[in-house]
């Protein structure tokens, strides 16, 4: 910047300052304060846009050049007082109450002062309040202390934005700075920086964001300024968003045609950081299709034109979805009619919730129509892609809770539902005629369906079966509508997954095609099987059945049928089932409690694999006698019914020794409980078979637990491996005397419709059960028998003999060879043995469905056998 020129005063100067003192000589004291040489000056402070000025004729520049180093500065001040100053005299300039930009000074005994051609300097584009203190740090007393300073707002030419260019300014002027020193009767408009657009796109904007997001910048748009005092006043369009959220103001040429449009930035609030402003224009989209986009980092806003022709008109909708759920995007549509103005002024908007948003608008009249995309830097600003899609609506159906329902799908026991009211029942009645469905609907769009063919329906499935279906009728926009059943339905006891499908057929085109389903589990009362009986029942519904349709948000358990084990006479008690094929669960529970708390989570489970018994038990001298519920799933679907029992145990004998029986099982029946009270010590158990196509197994369950399954044995004690018409036999070390029960079970389907019979020996010690008169000999290799069940899930059991005491390990590693578990790892005597593996890891974690190997490491030798787990 140019020094500042020290000017000797002029004669007709002198006499003019002179002639102002002599007017107040009563005045004691100096009074300096800016003036404007009468007629001469056309204020105290003049810029301009170049040097040259003279005393005697300094008129303000008609445009004043911005961003660029070309503004001059001029100043004039008098004396007013009755004596000359006693100290130097200081002038200093400011820029918006802010920015000094230079300090004068003046020797003592002066009369007034003045300088020329200051300069040059560089003020930003935009309109700015320039202002002259006279000893601003009032080190001379004065008469009058309140009149040293003097501003006023000018217009700077604004800086020309190019198009797709990001300008980074620091941070705009204080929208008020200096105004305290400008004369009342001048017109006050906020300072700001300034810029210059040409609109050249059919649609065009200007955003502004600040760098710090505690920041408020907004902008405004204005007409294009004139000259040095016309500009960057009154706004065709005002960004006024909240610190942190974007600001753009927008122009439609195709209303305002193509002239140039003034953007003013305004501080708000906030500190002083760096700003960036961009000039935008729209891209063509044609109307119908769909696009991604490619945001960059740090881009904020695109802008879409469309067509709507006359055959397009009615509602129309925008859908957005970001390829990540996390950012958010806001749709904001624009009117043909818009011609200027900022975001605020749309006339739809809707911001994405999980990475979606989608906008109706109602379009009358054909034009051209604008959707701005944008998002806010509080937000986020990283690279993303954006699909976009710009159609006729279409209608949408989606499940509807109203007001006093449980939900959008609600079973009732009677045909009690009404369209305001229809609560949770407290009971549904399985395996009778009783289910009352009542289901209710909305169109989350406001394009209107008139009334459907019949063809049109909507349907209710059971455990994805067909329950019943309904003709629908036409529904309003944004509407909804009910259904209350008067027809019932059976549904059989248990868990079971109701789902409703609407337009099931796809007849009509939707907005959203993957919405129509909704679903959840309710259980119904199951059917009691008297202790002794045997029922057969229809194949349960898989499992899974529904699961993809659920909208309760409740956890899913398994479909099931559903039985109930009485209470009643008998210690140990079981359910029993079993069908020619397929795999499925056969599970205890608590009995139900209402229609949603039961058949959830069980007490014992097990597995039925291909024509394979399966059953639980409960162990009454553990737990107190009531009634069970039982739940019967499948994972195949085979079209085959199945059988259940349920058995209650015959005590057979306490501290037993020799034979019982014979025992008799008739055709269709799977399953005896034989209980034994047993003493401490060894105990042989031997099955004689009397039927030559019967295959038996057995196994010893524990007096220690209350519920268990089929596989949950006393350890040694299983034997299930013969074929028909060979017996069964295993000998167990007993050290808790109790009540424990020896179930004795039909091994296969394949004989259900033929008695059988046997007998059963029991002896003390650990004898040759295969020779009851003889001595149990011990083994006379050290050997891995091998596991059973193998494939297994959920457990197992592992054989090995020991033909001496020895220190024994036995592991389980995965196919890389990584042990995953430690079975055991001690001293053994000499004997058989088997070890259980519930198919969890060192830490209890269940492992993934594969092969593994059971490891036997018994004096440095090992052996290994595959296991095959099936989850």
């Amino acid at each position: 910047m140019r020094k500042p020129a020290a000017h000797r005063l002029p004669l007709i100067l002198i006499v003019v300052l002179a002639t102002l003192a002599a007017a107040s000589v009563c005045i004691a004291q100096p009074d300096l304060y800016p003036h404007a040489l009468g007629g001469q000056w056309d204020y105290p402070l003049v810029p301009a846009d170049h040097d040259g000025m003279v005393i005697s004729d300094c008129r303000l520049s008609p445009t004043l050049p911005g961003d660029v180093m070309g503004t001059y500065w001029n100043w004039f001040f008098v004396n007013n007082g009755g004596e000359p100053t006693a100290d130097i005299t200081q002038v200093t300039l400011f820029l918006d109450g802010a920015s000094t930009y230079l300090t004068s000074t003046w020797p003592a005994g002066i009369l007034g002062g003045y300088n020329l051609d200051l300069g040059p300097t560089t003020i930003p584009g935009g309109r700015h309040t320039l202002e002259m203190r006279v000893d601003p740090d009032d080190l001379i007393a004065e008469s009058d202390e309140t009149n040293n300073n003097w501003a006023h707002p000018f217009v700077w030419t604004p800086y020309e934005l190019t198009h797709g260019v990001t300008v980074t300014r620091e941070a705009p002027p204080d929208r008020g700075g200096g105004w305290d020193a400008v004369p009342s009767g001048v017109d006050l408009w906020y300072n700001c920086d300034g810029y210059r657009f040409e609109s050249v796109g059919w649609w065009n904007a200007v955003l502004v964001r600040a760098h710090d997001d505690g920041d408020d910048y907004d902008c405004r748009l204005h007409a294009p300024s004139t000259g040095s005092l016309d500009g960057f006043a009154a706004n065709q369009g005002y960004a006024s968003r909240p610190a942190g959220r974007l600001d753009a103001v927008l122009v439609n040429r195709n209303v305002t045609g193509s002239v140039d449009w003034d953007v003013g930035v305004i501080k708000v609030t906030g500190g002083g950081s760096d700003y960036s402003a961009v000039w935008e224009w729209s891209a063509g989209f044609a109307f119908g299709d769909s696009l991604v986009t490619a945001w960059a980092a740090d881009e904020y806003l695109q802008l879409y034109e469309f067509q709507i022709s006359v055959g397009d008109t009615g509602w129309v909708m925008a859908e957005v979805r970001a390829d990540s759920p996390d950012q958010v995007f806001t749709a904001a549509w624009f009117d043909r009619d818009f011609a200027t103005g900022d975001l605020a002024d749309a006339d739809g908007s809707e911001a994405t919730s999980g990475g979606f948003a989608r906008i109706f608008i109602h379009i009358q009249e054909s034009g051209y129509y604008c959707l701005a995309l944008y998002r806010d830097p509080v937000d986020g600003d990283g690279a993303c892609d954006v699909s976009l899609k710009i159609a006729p609506a279409l209608i949408d159906f989606a499940a509807y809770q109203p007001g006093g329902w449980h939900s959008p799908m609600v079973p009732r026991p009677a045909p009690d539902g009404a369209p305001g009211a229809v609560a949770l029942p407290d009971t549904l009645h399985g395996n009778v005629l009783g289910t009352y469905t009542n289901f209710a609907y909305q169109n989350l769009s406001p394009v209107t369906l008139p009334s459907l063919p019949p063809s049109n329906q909507v349907y209710v499935y059971l455990d994805d079966a067909p329950l019943i279906w309904y003709g629908i009728s036409g529904i309003s926009g944004w509407g909804n509508l009910t259904m209350n059943s008067p027809s019932p339905r059976t549904v059989s006891g248990g868990r079971h997954t109701l789902t409703m499908r609407l337009d099931y057929t796809g007849e009509h085109a939707e907005l959203d095609e993957v919405n129509n389903d909704w679903g959840e589990q309710y259980c119904w009362s199951p059917l009691e099987v008297p202790l002794g009986t045997t029922v057969t029942r229809p194949e349960p519904a898989p499992a899974l059945a529904g699961i993809d349709h659920l909208g309760s948000g409740e956890p899913f358990h398994y479909n099931c049928d559903g039985l109930r084990l009485p209470g009643g006479p008998g210690w140990w008690k079981a359910m029993v089932a079993m069908k020619e094929s397929g795999n499925g669960w056969v599970e205890l529970y608590e009995c139900l409690q209402g229609t949603k708390d039961g058949f959830d989570v069980p007490l014992a489970s097990s597995y039925l694999h291909h024509g394979q018994s399966g059953f639980v038990w409960i162990n009454l001298n553990m737990t107190p006698d009531r009634p069970f519920d039982v739940g019967v799933s499948d994972f195949v679907d085979t079209g085959e019914d199945y059988t259940a029992e349920a058995v209650v145990s015959n005590l057979v004998d306490v501290d037993p020794e020799g034979y019982y029986g014979p025992f008799g099982m008739s055709a269709g029946r799977s399953l005896h409980l034989q209980e034994f009270g047993l003493e401490a010590g060894w105990h042989s158990f031997y099955l004689q078979n009397l039927n030559g196509t019967v295959a038996w197994g057995m196994t010893l369950h524990s007096a220690a637990d209350p519920y268990g399954d089929k596989l949950e044995y006393f350890p040694h004690g299983y034997a299930y491996e013969g074929s028909a018409g060979e017996g069964a036999a295993f000998a167990v070390e007993i050290l808790d005397p109790g009540y424990y029960c020896l179930a004795v079970w039909r091994r296969n389907h394949d004989d259900l419709d033929q008695g059988g019979s046997y007998w059963l020996r029991v002896m003390r010690g650990a004898t040759d059960v295969s020779d009851p008169a003889g001595e149990t000999p011990s083994p006379t290799l050290t050997r891995l028998v091998g596991a059973r069940p193998n494939p297994f899930n959920p457990r197992t059991s592992i054989a090995f003999e020991l033909a001496e005491s020895a220190e024994v390990e036995l592991a389980i590693v995965d196919l890389a060879g990584r042990q995953v578990a430690t079975l055991f790892s001690g001293t053994l005597p000499a004997g058989p043995h088997d070890v259980a593996w519930n198919g969890e890891d060192d830490r209890g974690r269940p492992l993934p469905s594969s092969t593994y190997f059971a490891l036997l490491n018994v004096n440095g030798v090992t052996e290994r056998c595959k296991l095959a787990l099936v989850r």
